[in-house]
């Protein structure tokens, strides 16, 4: 029975127990004033007899017999109604206290009531970006394709462009399905979380390796600083590069030629009670995001600001599942960024720790999936 239970009952067998008292203790002075009452009438009925005045001595005894049926008569009537009285006063309590578990409910249910409808809202609005942002890939494939099959006097040079557009648009097709199939399997606690040591600093490299021919072809400076005694961090390792490559990803396109993206891993102490962290950051010198947009930069389908000339438009949802990833992790992060100057992304990772990690191993990955 768990301890409110106890209390509860604890409680009614406390009032239960002095109602008795009570009416104990009615009862006994109840008793007292009828066995006065019949000392007196009958000490008066015997004086009369004595003094010879026998019927007067009669009918007084009558009197007394009647006022002594009618006194514990109302002393009964005033016992049942008192009784009635706790009875109507329990009853009453149960109702009271019955209305305030509905009232309870009621409200649960209202808040729950509320929950879903902005759920069902999130559903319709996440549907509806979706479609927009199939659509929109899909009409270009179409209508090039289209101008292929049916104008076929086109010159190489302008068939070779079409097929360039019809390739671009299929991959950023690919990237949006891949991306949403992405998010709404991490949402649904699909993904099969393998948490692990891993050294940041390797997950790093093969990130930069990955986007270094692009960003020297495009003619941007990447500096990368990572403390030389970095410790492992406790994560899943694909998905860390994912992280890494979504961030990187996203200061390549915003960042103009010239411009500059530093990476960075270090530790440091966090105020919120998690202690030492690794914190990776990726800052650029790009375009920059407007305050009033950093709240919702995280956000499903938000894309701020316009890609540097000749880059190719993002699906916005590299940042939401970046953050999705980052907080399984347990981690955070945070975007920083001014106008015209640039952006900084940064997150923290746990570090790894034998004793706790080790010893949670197989509960942290099932909680995680």
């Amino acid at each position: 029975m768990a301890t409110g239970e106890t209390a509860d009952v604890a409680d009614g067998s406390g009032k239960q127990a002095g109602r008795r008292e009570k009416g104990r203790s009615i009862l006994i002075t109840r008793f007292f004033y009828v066995s006065v009452i019949f000392a007196l009438c009958f000490s008066m009925a015997c004086l009369l007899w004595a003094f010879g005045a026998e019927n007067e001595a009669l009918l007084f005894s009558f009197a007394m017999i009647w006022t002594l049926t009618m006194t514990l008569f109302a002393n009964e009537i005033i016992s049942r109604n008192e009784r009635l009285e706790d009875q109507v006063k329990l009853r009453t309590r149960g109702l009271e206290e019955k209305n305030r578990e509905l009232s309870l409910m009621t409200m649960e249910l209202e808040e729950k009531n509320r929950k879903l409808q902005a759920l069902d809202a999130m559903r319709n609005a996440f549907l509806t970006s979706v479609s927009h942002e199939l659509r929109t890939p899909l009409t270009s494939i179409r209508s090039f394709s289209e101008i292929l099959l049916h104008y076929e006097k086109e010159s190489q040079e302008t068939r070779r462009d079409f097929l360039e557009i019809i390739n671009s648009e299929t991959e950023r097709l690919t990237r949006l399905v891949n991306d949403v199939l992405d998010l709404a399997k991490i949402a649904s606690g699909k993904v099969d979380w393998q948490y692990l040591p891993v050294d940041v600093h390797d997950a790093i490299e093969k990130s930069v390796r990955l986007f270094s021919f692009e960003i020297e072809r495009i003619g941007i400076k990447l500096e990368v600083e990572i403390d030389g005694d970095l410790p492992k961090a406790w994560a899943e390792p694909d998905r860390l590069i994912q992280v890494a490559n979504n961030l990187i990803a996203n200061a390549t396109k915003f960042t103009p030629s010239g411009g500059r993206i530093a990476v960075r891993a270090t530790t440091c102490a966090i105020n919120d009670g998690k202690g030492r962290m690794i914190v990776v950051s990726v800052e650029d010198t790009g375009n920059g995001i407007p305050a009033e947009a950093l709240s919702v930069v995280f956000d499903r389908f938000v894309q701020v600001g316009e890609p540097a000339k000749g880059r190719a438009q993002g699906t916005g949802l590299g940042l939401a599942i970046t953050r999705e990833i980052v907080e399984r992790f347990g981690g955070k992060i945070t975007a920083e960024s001014e106008v015209g100057k640039g952006s900084r992304f940064s997150f923290t990772l746990p570090i790894y720790d034998p004793a706790v990690h080790d010893k949670n191993k197989d509960k942290t990955t099932r909680m995680a999936g």
